[in-house]
């Protein structure tokens, strides 16, 4: 089975590029050793508010023409289907541009920050959850985010993430939950790990995805070729 426990996943989505492209990011709430209950009605709602207090962080970079617009909170069974029942939706009543400036990436580039668990080692012992919209420019030396920038980030992420418990009607901790089954081990079982740390790094990434709406142009030339 997928997971040991149901959990939650809380996903934050939005869109770029006058919406011709969607962007989503993604975390899990639940315990290391039991279920999570129902979803209330408006703990999206909840989780909304310290999101978007990272999301518009002026030293985050997020880009100005990157927008959130929904925040869906999900129960997960233990095969990794979703409970239809126990869904909680909230959108921005506005969309929400990021605090940056305006320029923006490739929507294929991101930084990734590396969410740290219990578990020293091995399933939910780590996990990713790639930023959205973040602009920062490189150095042009050394390829890398400046360390201001590194360390706002992971600033107003640990705001993010502390403030969760104590929010009203949360449906867990944050926490990794493995995905174990593989075809060499379909019946492996899994581990939830509680989030005991996170980790900025100052190189992008580049996130595998396709294009949604965003329809690419050509320019031809031709070659002589004799």
């Amino acid at each position: 089975m997928p997971y040991a426990f149901k959990v939650a996943r809380v996903t934050f989505s939005g869109s770029v590029f006058a919406n011709t492209e969607q962007w989503s990011t993604s975390m899990y709430l639940g315990f290391e050793d039991g279920d999570v209950g129902p979803i209330t009605p408006g703990v999206a709602e909840a989780i909304y508010a310290p999101w978007i207090g990272f999301y518009t962080t002026g030293g985050v970079n997020i880009s100005g023409s990157c927008y959130h617009r929904q925040v869906k909170v999900a129960l997960l069974n233990t095969d990794g289907s979703t409970d239809v029942d126990n869904i909680d939706y909230f959108l921005s009543p506005t969309p929400v541009a990021g605090g940056g400036n305006t320029t923006m990436h490739p929507a294929q580039i991101s930084l990734a920050a590396t969410l740290i668990g219990s578990h020293p080692r091995g399933l939910a012992s780590k996990g990713r959850m790639f930023l959205p919209g973040i602009n920062s420019s490189v150095d042009t030396t050394t390829g890398k985010i400046t360390p201001t920038t590194q360390g706002n980030i992971a600033d107003a992420l640990q705001i993010f993430f502390d403030a969760i418990p104590g929010l009203s009607g949360i449906p867990g901790k944050p926490i990794l939950a493995s995905d174990p089954a593989t075809a060499a081990d379909p019946t492996r079982v899994g581990r939830n790990g509680l989030i005991e740390e996170i980790r900025v790094g100052s190189v992008f990434d580049t996130q595998r995805r396709r294009r949604n709406g965003l329809q690419e142009g050509y320019v031809t030339r031709p070659i002589t070729n004799p």
